[in-house]
């Protein structure tokens, strides 16, 4: 018996191990199989917790986000998991994170706000990096709260946090996205002189595809706003060669058909215009400025 118990520990070292080498090869699918295996075969060899805790990590790179939550709610509830410290923190690090995917932007902030308060009582190497992206996080949020001012306050508590981060390389990459962030927060507010001084110290090449599509949209929108609209079309059409967001593509083909408006380029601008009203959209002014557009050269063209 004594034998079969060694075995028994033994063999869950050895997957649990595999499991944590594949999750660090961002290998998540084949990692959730193992620490699902650890779950279903040696529950008596693990702390449930905290291979949940596992299980809702690899979930939320898999990105299915609701499966990830219903697992890191299961260690969240443990008493273990809150005497742990930083296992705790990530628990809920990854909770808000979760639930911002999700568009449940106020849960993601309370759970950010938690591990804040909880992160107080506790002291050690990681939690500067922590910091960081609890007010990346909670920043992330209350731009899509529509609270770009709130968005700045946590943006910029996460610059002086990456001032701690000792790691140039990793605080290069990140000042990059926050300097990101802090550009297009400013665009939406249409504060063209913040957005311009922040915007020009993002390096397209340092970020990630998703971030770099965007990029140039938002360079394209301050372009517009700057009346810019030679620089305005040159960026938004770069932003369509790199793909469209989905859910994005009426919102950005009109403002393709207005800055091609400006620039002269009238039968671009009735293509893009023709497409926008197309396209389903929740954006209501796109299919009304589309056709005020439209109705516009059409009267100039009588007029003519």
């Amino acid at each position: 018996m004594h034998d079969e118990d060694e075995i028994k520990h033994r063999q869950t070292e050895m997957l649990f191990d595999k499991a944590i080498a594949l999750y660090q090869e961002f290998k998540c699918k084949e990692a959730a199989k193992c620490f699902q295996l650890l779950l279903d075969d040696y529950s008596d060899y693990v702390d449930e917790w905290n291979i949940h805790e596992w299980l809702g990590m690899c979930y939320n790179y898999i990105e299915d986000f609701q499966q990830a939550i219903d697992y890191l709610l299961k260690a969240h509830k443990s008493r273990d998991a809150k005497r742990s410290g930083l296992d705790y923190i990530q628990i809920l690090q990854h909770l808000g994170y979760a639930n911002f995917n999700l568009d449940r932007y106020h849960e993601s902030i309370s759970y950010y706000n938690a591990a804040e308060d909880y992160l107080k009582y506790y002291s050690g190497d990681n939690w500067t990096n922590n910091r960081y992206f609890f007010h990346l996080g909670k920043g992330r949020c209350y731009l899509y709260l529509k609270e770009p001012d709130s968005a700045i306050r946590e943006f910029k508590k996460a610059v002086e946090e990456l001032r701690l981060i000792e790691s140039k390389t990793e605080g290069l990459f990140r000042m990059n996205l926050l300097n990101y962030e802090l550009a297009r927060t400013y665009i939406i507010k249409e504060d063209i002189a913040n957005a311009s001084v922040y915007l020009n110290k993002v390096d397209p090449n340092l970020l990630d595809s998703s971030h770099t599509s965007s990029y140039y949209y938002y360079l394209g929108d301050l372009h517009r706003l700057d009346k810019n609209y030679d620089a305005a079309l040159e960026a938004f059409k770069k932003h369509e060669s790199f793909g469209i967001s989905k859910g994005d593509e009426a919102k950005v083909f009109a403002k393709i058909g207005i800055v091609s408006y400006f620039c002269h380029k009238y039968n671009e601008a009735k293509e893009y215009f023709a497409k926008a009203i197309k396209t389903p959209t929740k954006d209501d002014w796109v299919k009304e400025k589309s056709e005020e557009f439209l109705r516009a050269m059409k009267n100039e063209e009588n007029e003519g």
